[in-house]
């Protein structure tokens, strides 16, 4: 069922974001070269690095989706293997119930009714567990935002001043990956 309703939003969601995160750029890029030429050739190289990162990126995303999958079906296979031996228990303890006149026929039929009923909602529970865990995780990072520091600001009355407007690098170097420069000693 996850599978189903991942490729559900390739049409709805998927497939439009992309064109509108292609287009749009490219829209913006001609616009400003019609104005000021060297700004849109930035853009336009800025564009490129960006596609490349991306195009990293979503290798390293797919290599985690497929991690996540596996351990998704794994999970899932022992959800229904438990449902089916919980299920199994109590229709065994049942009949045994059944052949011991203990109970008659129609209240075992009306027990495992109830006991099918059961198991399903239950199961479909554990599979969203994960979804809760992803929510959890999403507010941990929302938190984290909401209580940074705020910036300072000017006393009441007094007003900010830029001092400049110049903006210098010096020997600025980083990276994602340990050895593997993004920017080296760029100035």
């Amino acid at each position: 069922s996850k599978e189903v309703n991942t490729l559900s939003h390739l049409t709805s969601m998927i497939i439009p974001g992309l064109c509108n995160a292609f287009i749009v750029p490219l829209v913006m890029i001609a616009a400003t070269a019609v104005v000021e030429w060297p700004l849109a050739l930035i853009m336009a190289v800025t564009a490129v690095v960006l596609y490349l990162v991306w195009r990293r990126m979503s290798a390293a995303t797919a290599r985690a989706n497929e991690l996540e999958d596996g351990a998704s079906a794994l999970a899932a296979g022992r959800l229904v293997e438990f449902a089916n031996s919980a299920f199994a228990a109590v229709m065994a303890a049942g009949l045994s119930l059944v052949g011991g006149h203990r109970l008659d026929v129609v209240g075992y039929l009306a027990v495992m009714v109830v006991a099918s009923r059961m198991l399903m909602p239950l199961t479909k529970a554990a599979m969203m567990s994960s979804e809760a865990d992803n929510a959890r995780v999403a507010l941990t990072a929302m938190n984290a935002i909401l209580d940074a520091e705020p910036l300072p600001e000017p006393a009441p009355g007094e007003r900010a001043r830029a001092e400049g407007t110049a903006i210098a690098l010096d020997g600025v170097s980083f990276s994602y990956e340990q050895g593997r420069p993004v920017l080296d000693r760029v100035s």
